[in-house]
């Protein structure tokens, strides 16, 4: 309900309308109980509504989520919520139901860092465009801070049991009335901003079959309307991935300036970010933009933008510069994930940023805390660390002797320390054997020796001497 065209949000108000009857009467459908979902037909719809599409794929670790809903312990109502996506994946769990009893559940299921509450149950979650990726089911009870939703792909396949046509490019209910993709993109040349708006969003209800008006949705990624822009980026995040055939040089200004758009979402500009990619070399003019995107806030962006630089050439020693600037999170594995991206960039440790990564890398070999040593995603990504190191090449050498036998050095530490760096230096010989001949020099060969025989752990005094056994084959 608006009064003045605001919303009201006192729940009492609503209350009031309830125990008068006056509400509007729906009937459920369809349920899926399993899935805890239910497909609801209402008799009418409240003046001024608008669809909420579905998004074209499930939401993705990390990125930033929106969810409404109304709690009861609360005395107001459509409550806002933001979190991040944790992962998506499969779930079988148990809660407890309405009247005390445990109900089983099996579904495709959201983890979020989104507190939820008792009666935000059904309320939607949706991703910075505004598109359905989940339905509030509950909070996590086993864990803290983890609240669980149902993933879009759950909702399509109620809609489809009941005969709804489900689009294959966004999950959007097809509305037959709409004429040809190509017919509403001429529509796009409008002079007036409002005709142009309408049509870029009846070009998100087409989703993927919007694909062939690809172009002329590139273009209102520059309009001077804020809703266009708006608009016509919803459309193209839709479309599914691209391919390079796909993109033209022409498209190059509109996507630099969804770039330089403070407005746009962070999945429009990663959009645009792999479109530019696409272009290679004819992208170069948006180093600029990307360099500047490399500085963000948006974590998911700034590896984007990095990716891109990588396809379009050489990269400008300031952009370097401020890509290692982004390495000093808080965060240890985002500042993993950067360096490596980063080094893609510098193969040859040419700049400060490049040898800042590797710096990063070597350091992500470091257990902080026992919870390091069960955390199987860091696990990996130091796994994977260790293999891009060792890819380097003999460029890293020097900052692999230097955190063997400097920085990580063993002896005279506490219990605690001796084996966090201890973890270093065996993953520093990991390196070293990895790379074989190609590693040998007789300083490395006079390192590795030194630690074979006092290095104060026994499985780095091992690890050494297979290492230089593997540096001396010929």
């Amino acid at each position: 309900m608006y009064e003045g065209g605001k919303l009201i949000v006192a729940s009492d108000a609503y209350r009031r309308k309830f125990t008068n009857n006056e509400f509007i009467k729906a009937k459920v459908v369809h349920v899926l109980k399993g899935q805890d979902l239910a497909l609801v037909e209402l008799e009418k719809l409240p003046a001024g509504v608008s669809v909420l599409r579905l998004a074209g794929r499930s939401a993705r670790p990390g990125e930033v989520v929106h969810s409404i809903g109304n709690p009861g312990a609360s005395d107001a109502a459509w409550l806002y919520t933001k979190g991040e996506v944790r992962q998506v994946s499969h779930k079988s769990w148990q809660a407890k139901g309405g009247d005390g009893r445990i109900l089983s559940f099996e579904a495709e299921v959201l983890e979020t860092t989104s507190p939820t509450n008792p009666g935000d149950s059904g309320g939607p979650l949706v991703n910075d465009s505004g598109q359905l990726v989940g339905v509030t089911q509950g909070a996590n009870t086993g864990a803290r801070g983890v609240s669980l939703f149902i993933d879009v792909s759950e909702v399509r396949k109620i809609l489809k049991e009941q005969g709804l046509d489900v689009d294959s490019g966004g999950g959007n209910v097809a509305r037959p009335d709409n004429p040809a993709a190509e017919e509403i993109a001429k529509e796009l040349a409008s002079a007036d901003a409002k005709i142009r708006a309408r049509a870029a969003a009846r070009l998100a209800d087409t989703g993927a079959d919007a694909r062939v008006a690809l172009h002329e949705l590139i273009r209102p990624l520059d309009d001077p309307d804020r809703n266009v822009r708006k608009q016509g980026g919803n459309a193209l995040v839709q479309l599914g991935a691209l391919e390079r055939g796909d993109m033209r040089r022409s498209d190059l200004a509109h996507l630099r300036a969804c770039l330089r758009d403070e407005l746009a979402t962070g999945e429009l500009r990663r959009w645009a970010i792999k479109a530019l990619a696409l272009l290679g070399a004819d992208a170069k003019p948006a180093m600029e933009e990307l360099g500047q995107l490399v500085k963000g806030e948006d974590k998911e962006t700034r590896l984007a933008a990095l990716a891109a630089l990588e396809k379009l050439g050489p990269v400008p020693s300031s952009v370097l510069a401020d890509a290692a600037a982004a390495l000093k999170s808080e965060d240890r594995m985002q500042n993993g994930r950067f360096a490596m991206a980063l080094l893609k960039l510098d193969p040859k440790l040419e700049s400060d940023a490049g040898k800042s990564a590797v710096n990063v890398l070597i350091a992500l070999q470091k257990p902080a805390t026992a919870a390091d040593l069960e955390n199987k995603e860091l696990i990996a990504l130091v796994k994977e660390a260790v293999k891009a190191l060792t890819d380097l090449g003999q460029p890293v050498l020097p900052m692999i002797r230097k955190a063997m036998m400097t920085t990580y050095r063993g002896g005279n530490l506490t219990a605690e320390a001796e084996f966090a760096n201890a973890a270093v230096r065996m993953a520093m010989l990991r390196v070293v054997e990895g790379m074989g001949a190609t590693a040998y020099s007789a300083g490395m060969d006079s390192d590795l020796q030194w630690l074979e025989k006092r290095d104060p752990v026994v499985q780095v005094r091992d690890a050494a001497k297979q290492a230089r056994g593997k540096i001396r084959t010929k």
